[in-house]
């Protein structure tokens, strides 16, 4: 039974309170926060990808994992684990063993995949490829999960001209607590194998009769249907889920044709979110196609209703407004096709997914793109900041060509991809107040899209003979909630430790989440599991040195998306004056894309001497960063009496705004003091005052993986010419811009044959050279 403690501190709908101790050096203060519109990331995950055929030499499985943040990242299974370092706003990659993958039915298995953080957010994907086939998915965090699903599969494979192959409809279940009870009502037949393709003509458990199941933390299964005897009535999707404990879901189809009759076939597959997710305005468009093929941007849809007899309604700016569908009881899956862009809508919530035609679909003649499975997300969970990936070919394998859908508001006048404004690209409108952007040949790997008001991502990639699809981000949060009670903190001192006593008697706790610590220890309730919908638990924080001064911030989320925020200060008895963090130097304008170091900071010390160490709270912007290369792994500073010492920030602006953060630094028992560190991005076209005159050039990221995003502007036209070389003088890379415009410029540089090491760059441009060094790893 979880202990219960008096209330220390009262709080209004939304505000910020404090408390000191009476004898105490703790400081604690807490602020609260309604929903609102930041992107649904997350640091935990578990996920069982559906079984893609047999394992062919050519099959992966990769994710990709990116952080706004730097940070360590970890993926595990079997207790079996990986470190993978990831730097701010660049995707890390990790190959999944294909042992890991479920090729059984109705077996529980030891098999869900683990990916999280202890210290930052995560974006996660990931993509299943085997000979001509593949599809991927966004990996929805543990506070995204329910425990009542509807799946969104596709028909098994049926082809009697081709051969009436075994490629069944499947889904998987993943468990992050023990004792979860698992309640299925398939919508079609489904097998029980130890292997595939085992007992695929042997119904083990028969459509429409629930059965139940109970998983541990760690154990995933997978259900894959009979071998289909038509192309109508082996499909997966429609089957319910209901579970005591929230669980995690991935469904599709281990290689069919869409529509049945039309080859070639492929794999599909995505993570399905809960029925608490969906919305009740969906906005969609068709992959793109070549001109001339009449037909091929038609795109299927299958949509669930969430109430008995619901109407769905279509618009577009062509045909105006339409009833699309009315479908019949509850959880109703309904298949339809449409072609361009669409508004989609109901009174109620219901679940959208979009499904690629194949590429021969309709006329037998070949587009782009073969069969690929998306769920379609909601207006009511698009964010502001949408941080995505794009995948990457491996060895031989031809390259995506990539793209994705942005989907705008019109009143939104400051939507970017990756710090440029989107303005330039096609558009088209769909009910006169929104509009999607189409961006042709994105780049691998990670990518940042910010807006004001809010923005829908979808990403597609074509290869040869297959196709991948995934969303840019996926709500966490319940819509239509009516929860308007925020979660509550209330601290009570125990020693040199502080007991937070949480609760939240709304939708429930859905995550504690450590945000930042120095010198404070952090215990969180062992059975308060993210995702996991508790109205009460704890978390405990301990002093670990207490002669010297600590800082903790942690945020408590509720299901319907509010939150709370915990600091805890904690100063030592011994604690003196003289310790001292000012501003110095103000960056004022920088140009963006390029960068500006100062002594930014001074810590200076007037009493006696203490060691000082730099805290990393403030760089949670990542425009500010310290020059590291000063410290030579030396932190903590030892300053003498009287003794002062300047500190060197570098600033480097995405966009043309005006920033500022704060530069913390912690002494020898002392608390933590600050300086406030401001700069204003700006560029060429809207700072008729600022005329260029200079080469700018930055790298990103640097050090890089297999390529490199190379940023420069000109002052006017002008040749450009890129060359790395290595310690001993030799070039290895050379890259040639001719006639290059006045302005700001990217390149995305493949650098995946040059080995791991450090080299040299040269950019020259208008008879100037810039150079430094690349380190490149792997």
């Amino acid at each position: 039974m979880k202990k219960t403690f008096r209330i220390l501190c009262i709080f209004a709908t939304i505000a910020c309170c404090a408390n000191a101790f009476a004898q105490s050096n703790f400081q604690t203060t807490v602020t609260m926060h309604r929903r609102d519109s930041s992107q649904a990331l997350g640091r935990d995950f578990w996920f069982a990808p559906v079984q893609n055929d047999v394992d062919f030499p050519s099959k992966y499985i990769r994710l990709f994992i990116s952080s706004p943040r730097k940070t360590t990242a970890f993926v595990e299974v079997f207790g079996k684990r990986k470190d993978i370092q990831i730097m701010p706003y660049t995707s890390a990659e990790f190959d999944v063993p294909l042992g890991w993958e479920l090729k059984s039915s109705g077996i529980v298995e030891g098999k869900a995949i683990h990916v999280g953080s202890d210290s930052a957010d995560l974006s996660v994907y990931l993509i299943s490829h085997n000979s001509n086939s593949s599809d991927g998915m966004y990996c929805i965090p543990t506070i995204g999960w329910g425990t009542d699903y509807v799946v969104a599969g596709y028909e098994s494979f049926y082809d009697t001209i081709l051969g009436n192959f075994d490629y069944p409809s499947e889904f998987t279940l993943s468990a992050n607590q023990d004792n979860t009870v698992i309640e299925i009502t398939p919508f079609c037949d489904l097998r029980q194998a130890d292997i595939y393709p085992q007992n695929n003509g042997v119904v083990a458990y028969p459509s429409n009769q629930k059965f139940q199941l109970v998983l541990n933390r760690g154990q995933s299964i997978q259900f894959q249907a009979v071998k289909a005897q038509d192309a109508d009535n082996y499909d997966v999707t429609g089957t319910i889920i209901h579970s005591n404990v929230p669980v995690g879901v991935v469904a599709g189809s281990m290689s069919t044709n869409i529509p049945p009759d039309f080859p070639s076939a492929d794999y599909v597959c995505d993570m399905i979110p809960p029925t608490r997710t969906w919305g009740k305005t969906y906005y969609t468009t068709s992959p793109f196609q070549p001109p001339g093929l009449t037909g091929h941007d038609f795109s299927l849809y299958c949509l669930v209703s969430s109430v008995p007899n619901q109407t769905i309604y279509r618009e577009d700016c062509s045909t105006g407004k339409h009833t699309e569908a009315v479908l019949g009881p509850q959880f109703d899956p309904y298949y339809v096709e449409e072609e361009g862009a669409c508004k989609w809508y109901s009174d109620q919530p219901f679940m959208l997914v979009q499904y690629i035609n194949g590429s021969t679909y309709p006329d037998g003649f070949n587009g782009n793109a073969d069969p690929a499975e998306v769920v379609m997300e909601p207006t009511e969970s698009f964010a502001k900041t949408i941080l995505f990936q794009v995948d990457s070919s491996v060895g031989s394998q031809a390259s995506y060509k990539n793209f994705a859908n942005i989907i705008v508001n019109n009143d939104d006048a400051n939507v970017t991809l990756d710090g440029k404004s989107i303005d330039k690209y096609t558009h088209y409108c769909i009910d006169g107040n929104v509009q999607i952007f189409v961006i042709p040949n994105l780049f691998a790997g990670s990518h940042t899209v910010k807006s004001d008001l809010g923005v829908g991502v979808y990403v597609y990639g074509y290869g040869i003979n297959e196709t991948y699809s995934w969303s840019g981000s996926r709500g966490v949060w319940t819509n239509y909630s009516k929860d308007t009670t925020l979660p509550l903190i209330s601290f009570s001192q125990i020693k040199d430790c502080i007991h937070a006593a949480i609760t939240d008697i709304g939708s429930g706790i859905s995550a504690i989440i450590l945000d930042t610590t120095f010198n404070i220890s952090f215990f969180a309730d062992t059975i308060s599991i993210p995702g996991s919908t508790d109205t009460a638990s704890f978390a405990d924080f301990c002093v670990v040195d207490n002669i010297h001064s600590g800082y903790l911030q942690f945020t408590v989320f509720d299901l319907a998306g509010n939150r709370s925020i915990g600091t805890i200060e904690f100063s030592p008895t011994s604690s003196f004056e003289g310790f001292i963090v000012q501003s110095i130097a103000a960056f004022d304008t920088v140009l963006v894309g390029t960068s500006k170091t100062l002594g930014a900071f001074l810590v200076t010390d007037t009493s006696r001497a203490f060691s000082i160490i730099i805290d990393s709270l403030w760089t949670d912007d990542p425009a500010f960063t310290i020059d590291k290369s000063l410290f030579e792994n030396t932190l903590p500073i030892t300053l003498n009496p009287a003794g002062s010492k300047i500190f060197l920030v570098t600033f480097s602006p995405g966009v043309s705004k005006t920033y500022s953060a704060n530069a913390y630094a912690h002494s020898s028992g002392l608390v933590p003091r600050s300086s406030p560190i401001a700069g204003i991005g700006y560029t060429i076209s809207n700072v008729a005052d600022k005329p260029q005159t200079e080469v700018y050039v930055t790298l990103e990221a640097n050090p890089a993986m297999k390529s490199v995003k190379l940023n420069y502007s000109l002052p006017q036209t002008a040749d450009v010419v890129f060359e790395l070389s290595s310690m001993d003088g030799k070039t290895i890379f050379h890259w040639i811009g001719k006639s290059e415009s006045q302005g700001e410029h990217m390149e995305m540089l493949d650098l995946s044959s040059i080995a791991q090491g450090d080299y040299v760059y040269r950019f020259e441009a208008n008879g100037g050279v810039t150079s430094g060094k690349l380190a490149i790893v792997r």
